[in-house]
């Protein structure tokens, strides 16, 4: 029974670490997508100090959506290599 877990264990690791990656990264650009959409409405109601502002703030999210898309393949690469030395190492000894 405890093969039958570790097995399991070990062949959904690589796909929960995929989930995690996409919902990182599908976070941002949700995140991005609500707040333009509210700067394009506050600058077609005249509000344009405001939508200036959030134009600035998308500029500084589009920088940290280019850091985690460099971030998160390393985390990802790191992670996966962790585990597929802890399933041939379980398998050796």
């Amino acid at each position: 029974m405890i093969i039958l877990i570790e097995i399991l264990s070990f062949s959904v690791r690589p796909f929960s670490l995929s989930l995690r990656i996409f919902a990182n990264m599908l976070a941002g650009h949700i995140l991005a997508h609500i707040i333009s959409f509210y700067g394009v409405a506050l600058l077609t109601n005249g509000f344009f100090v405001v939508s200036f502002f959030i134009f600035l703030l998308l500029v500084i999210l589009t920088f940290m959506e280019f850091f985690v898309s460099i971030v998160q393949p390393l985390i990802f690469l790191a992670l996966s290599s962790i585990y597929l030395e802890e399933s041939l190492s379980c398998c050796v000894n």
